[in-house]
């Protein structure tokens, strides 16, 4: 529960409602912080995950599962606005760092801060963490659009 009253708990996103089809679909988990500013998602690299390579989780696949995170936290925001996304499309990646491979087994945190918003773009910080160790961290730009 958070200490300062006026802030809401976290929100939990409902799975049915974590961006894509089940085949895309790759967050176990996804929350929002009591602010609204920053989304925290989970992912299980699994022996079966589809983009493996080496034992190791793709790097583009990592870029696709931090944009996953960055679009649930869009989700959530949206909804405690009584707003509903119709679609979002990444428009930029920037200073992306991949600073470690990703084996399988490996539980990823992946964290999505919300930097700001101009109009229908929203830009955010990115971070992949197993553990305590920087794997990844970018910033993302979507253009969203609502219902």
């Amino acid at each position: 529960m958070p200490n300062n009253p006026h802030q809401s708990p976290i929100t939990r996103l409902p799975d049915h409602q974590i961006t894509r089809s089940s085949i895309t679909r790759w967050l176990d988990s996804a929350t929002l912080s009591p602010d609204g500013k920053t989304t925290t998602a989970t992912r299980l690299i699994t022996p079966n995950h589809p983009f493996l390579e080496n034992n190791h989780f793709l790097p583009s696949a990592l870029i696709e599962l931090m944009a996953q995170a960055a679009a649930a936290g869009s989700i959530l925001q949206a909804q405690q606005q009584n707003k509903k996304i119709r679609r979002g499309l990444l428009a930029q990646l920037h200073d992306l760092q991949i600073l470690a491979q990703v084996p399988i087994n490996s539980l990823l945190t992946l964290t999505a801060t919300h930097e700001k918003s101009f109009g229908p773009l929203t830009s955010a910080h990115l971070q992949v963490h197993i553990h305590t160790t920087l794997i990844a961290q970018a910033r993302m730009t979507f253009h969203l659009e609502f219902d």
